[in-house]
């Protein structure tokens, strides 16, 4: 396992990277947090015309027949800019969610739509209580069949849903089970309300009341939509790891920048061993973490059980998010925490991503439970 980049994996970072800097600067990031729905829909058209959402999907379903590592190249480079956009969740849980899942017609019908980027596609799973996945009880209201079931469901927390054109969803529904359901944003019975986050990626309540449920909406039952949803949250987390990877390594950068050009005593802040040591072990740490993401891709894109790499890999990720953001902020002092300078863009949306699928406690405890300790 080589996780060096290939020519075309650097390729596509230097394109990432380049498109970033020219569509999307920092300015335009914070332009783009004040909108109504947090998302450009004309920035959006520009990263799908570059294919981004289609790099992992097989060229049968209309993808460009790459890998998660190639994936995770675009998510990374995000980072380094700081950009929010509804890809993530529509790769992890949209075109993953229709390739591992069980309905062929589903896939067949909307996969495609996926990869072009036509369709948007996020995960209403967090039940109203932020915490569980799958409700505790089925409504009365449900029907017994796929074929006439009824959702009445509560999600918070689903990111994009006023942009999104199709809603994941975990439920439950009498005489099937436990199901992961794709709906289409537009049918009747659907309702969401922004709700307030501190920063990053815009956040709504969705509620879904008296729903139609299809059986061409179910995308798998019973033990098999627990190991779809588990495949998906799996491949997010990891997306969501690269992308904070990229958000680490900016905040470095702006750490060494600022080293290099405040002189204190005489000299710059980087010539003292007590900010040089702290800046080397920022970059040691990144890059430690960026490969065990890669590996932690790379594994379950050629099928291998990735659960203890995955979960080894966020811990770390989490560890790595602790450091650098205690480190570049002793080093910026007081400027770092001014939501003005950068620095404050980067870290405190590297914070929140800290948390998310769990925090370090919880991945630590995947690990000793996958070691069997």
């Amino acid at each position: 396992m080589d996780l060096t980049y290939n020519d075309d994996q650097q390729d596509l970072a230097d394109s990432v990277r380049g498109f970033v800097a020219r569509e999307w600067p920092i300015a335009r990031v914070r332009d783009v947090q004040t909108h109504a729905t947090g998302f450009d829909d004309e920035l959006w058209k520009k990263v799908i015309a570059l294919g981004w959402s289609a790099v992992a999907v097989p060229e049968e379903h209309g993808g460009l027949g790459g890998g998660l590592v190639e994936q995770l190249v675009v998510l990374e480079e995000l980072g380094r800019g700081a950009v929010d956009s509804p890809l993530r969740t529509t790769i992890a849980y949209g075109a993953f969610g229709l390739l591992r899942g069980h309905n062929d017609s589903a896939r067949a019908r909307h996969l495609p739509a996926v990869a072009a980027g036509e369709a948007i596609v996020t995960a209403a799973v967090l039940e109203s209580d932020g915490r569980a996945v799958w409700p505790v009880v089925t409504t009365d209201e449900t029907a017994h069949s796929a074929d006439h079931a009824r959702l009445h469901a509560t999600k918070t927390l689903v990111p994009y849903a006023a942009s999104a054109d199709h809603f994941v969803v975990t439920t439950r529904l009498i005489g099937i089970g436990d199901a992961v359901l794709l709906i289409p944003a537009d049918r009747a019975g659907i309702r969401m309300r922004r709700q307030t986050v501190p920063v990053g990626e815009p956040r709504y309540r969705v509620d879904f009341d008296d729903v139609e449920v299809r059986r061409e909406d179910v995308l798998a039952a019973g033990d098999a939509a627990r190991e779809l949803f588990t495949t998906c949250a799996e491949l997010d987390t990891i997306l969501t790891a690269a992308y904070t990877v990229g958000l680490c390594h900016s905040a470095l950068a702006l750490t060494v920048e600022h080293a290099n050009s405040r002189v204190q005593f005489g000299r710059p802040l980087g010539a003292f061993q007590a900010v040089a040591h702290r800046c080397a072990d920022m970059h040691t740490e990144i890059n430690a973490t960026r490969l065990m993401v890669f590996e932690a891709a790379w594994l379950l894109d050629q099928g291998f059980d990735a659960r203890l790499a995955s979960a080894a890999a966020k811990a770390h990720v989490d560890q790595t998010v602790a450091l650098v953001s205690a480190h570049s902020h002793q080093i910026l002092g007081a400027m770092g925490f001014s939501t003005e300078h950068d620095l404050h863009l980067f870290t405190r949306r590297a914070k929140a991503y800290e948390q998310s699928g769990g925090g370090l406690d919880r991945h630590l405890h995947r690990v000793a439970d996958l070691l069997g300790l």
